[in-house]
């Protein structure tokens, strides 16, 4: 439970940073997703009247919701629900659809290649602005694997999110238009999937696990390449070759191993959902058909609904499960610039030297190791 609120709370860090580095691209992709979702739930809806314009069920009193508001919709367009008027209509709405989609996939591709040069260039200037004690203390390959390797894992990470954040929005317009269509049967398939979406927790959240180690199996990897490589020198005229060979192999395959385990979660994660999905989806017009005795019309969309609402909620778990993994790297991206900005420059109280004009004269100087620590070196003049 502790992993996972640590988690969270890093997903918050991560969204509030994309936040300001470009409020207005972020608030622009968060609202053309909304509008997708909204546009796609309401092109759904025109399928009843359509339907029912060509014999699937009977308009006038049919008492639902959904079939009410799309003839009132109609009617202040002064259109008829003819078959003409219908596919018209649902032409332009999916036409429409499709744009938002394609405007949001640029803004927010933009985006998420701009955040991660960002990120990339912030750590670097901290890195190099860092006192001399950070060089000391620090691996440089580490963070030569953070700023290449994770900041590439941390773009990753934010198509996660948008990706999760547009499927929800037309998850929610789908689950809405059901609900209104007949709660009973929506009631049913939801209740379903939660219970589902519960179960399987523990697997999702796995990837918070695999995400941390393989940041730590890529600096691990980074460090042996760099090592290696430049004591190649070395390694040859000592004939340590199979030496260097056996120990970066298991660094190599420690690396492939966590990504494996990755990619085994993220196919578990499809082989359970989807078909426990379908399985809901054969409840739900069951219990419609026997216990409601739903339109025609109605349940036809609706069994498009609950069909494109399976691979919807498999692909929201599995970029979650996604975002978890990845979402390391940027707390890792965070750790190495507080790291940049926590080691203080220690003067005793004087000054820095800003310029010299006639030279450098030393009284009374000395030196520790530590900057409370004996001075091992003292008045030097």
């Amino acid at each position: 439970m502790k992993k996972t609120e640590s988690a969270l709370e890093d997903i918050k860090l991560f969204i509030k940073d994309i936040l300001s580095f470009s409020p207005v691209n972020a608030w622009l992709t968060l609202i053309l997703m909304i509008l997708a979702g909204v546009t796609s739930g309401i092109g759904t809806a025109v399928l009843i009247p359509l339907l029912q314009a060509v014999g699937f069920g009977e308009v006038a009193g049919t008492g639902d919701y959904a079939s009410k508001i799309v003839i009132e919709f109609l009617g202040l367009l002064n259109l008829s629900p003819s078959l003409a008027s219908v596919l018209t209509i649902f032409f332009i709405i999916f036409l429409g659809v499709t744009l938002l989609q394609y405007k949001q996939i640029k803004v927010s591709s933009a985006l998420s290649h701009n955040y991660s040069a960002y990120i990339r260039e912030r750590l670097y200037t901290r890195i190099f602005n860092a006192q001399w004690l950070f060089f000391v203390n620090k691996k440089m390959a580490h963070s030569a694997n953070i700023l290449t390797v994770e900041a590439q894992r941390v773009r990753i990470a934010f198509d996660s999110l948008v990706r999760i954040m547009s499927e929800l929005f037309m998850t929610a317009a789908y689950i809405i238009l059901a609900f209104l269509i007949s709660w009973q049967t929506a009631a049913v398939v939801v209740s379903a999937g939660a219970v589902i979406s519960w179960l399987m927790r523990k697997i999702i959240h796995s990837g918070e696990g695999i995400g941390k180690k393989i940041t730590e199996a890529n600096n691990d990897l980074q460090s042996a390449v760099m090592e290696h490589l430049g004591s190649a020198k070395i390694i040859k005229s000592h004939s340590a070759e199979k030496q260097s060979s056996i120990l970066f192999h298991k660094l190599v395959f420690r690396v492939s191993d966590l990504y494996i385990r990755y990619l085994k979660n993220q196919a578990a994660i499809k082989a359970v959902f989807e078909p426990v999905t379908i399985g809901m989806l054969c409840i739900g017009l069951y219990v419609a058909l026997t216990f409601f005795k739903i339109n025609t019309a109605f349940l036809l969309v609706l069994l498009f609904i609950f069909y494109r609402l399976s691979p919807k909620i498999t692909m929201i778990q599995q970029n979650y499960h996604q975002l978890l993994a990845m979402i390391p790297a940027y707390k890792a991206v965070i750790s190495l610039e507080e790291e940049t900005m926590a080691i203080p420059e220690y003067l005793h109280g004087r000054t820095k030297i800003s310029s010299f004009k006639k030279g450098i004269k030393l009284e009374k100087v000395a030196f520790a190791y530590q900057a409370e620590g004996v001075d091992i070196i003292k008045d030097i003049q």
